[in-house]
C-alpha cells in the first residue's frame, strides 16, 4: 500500500526522480533484511 502511494505521488510531479529512487531502493534493502530475518527465524524454530 505504501509503495503504490509513493507510486502515485511520483506520478502526480510531488516528489521527483532522485527522491523516488531513494525511497524505492529503500523499500528494496528493507525488504532484503525482512527476507533475511524470515529465513533466520524459520531455521531457528527448526
Amino acid at each position: 500500500m505504501l509503495k503504490t502511494r509513493i507510486r502515485v505521488a511520483y506520478e502526480l510531479k510531488l516528489i521527483d526522480n532522485r527522491r523516488y529512487t531513494f525511497i524505492v531502493n529503500q523499500f528494496e534493502e528493507i525488504g532484503k533484511m525482512l527476507n533475511g530475518w524470515y529465513r533466520w527465524s524459520s531455521k531457528a524454530q527448526s
